[in-house]
């Protein structure tokens, strides 16, 4: 089973917190996504986030499991990608941004 990204050892909450997380400009997030998003992380017992705070952990979580998936399905392989540049790219892709001082 997942853990819960927002639960798992307060980075996010502690990065939001710091205006460091999600990306910038925040992105729009559709009303439907949003009020799901919204539901999930009342449920998640995590600080209050801002959905699109909320919409980047989850796309951050959701590239690393998609990536680590290729590489035991054997599909990495397959191609010849080694899979450690393949997951530090992803990281560096999803990493926080520093937000200007506010």
């Amino acid at each position: 089973m997942l853990r819960d990204p927002f639960r798992a050892d307060g980075r996010l909450t502690a990065l939001s917190a710091a205006g460091t997380a999600g990306p910038e400009p925040e992105p729009a997030v559709p009303p439907a996504l949003r009020t799901q998003l919204e539901a999930w992380h009342a449920r998640s017992d995590a600080l209050v986030l801002p959905p699109a705070v909320v919409l980047w952990g989850l796309q951050a979580w959701t590239r690393l499991h998609a990536a680590l998936s290729l590489e035991l399905d054997g599909h990495l392989a397959a191609t010849g990608v080694d899979p450690a540049p393949l997951y530090q790219a992803e990281a560096d892709m999803s990493a926080p941004r520093r937000s200007p001082a506010r």
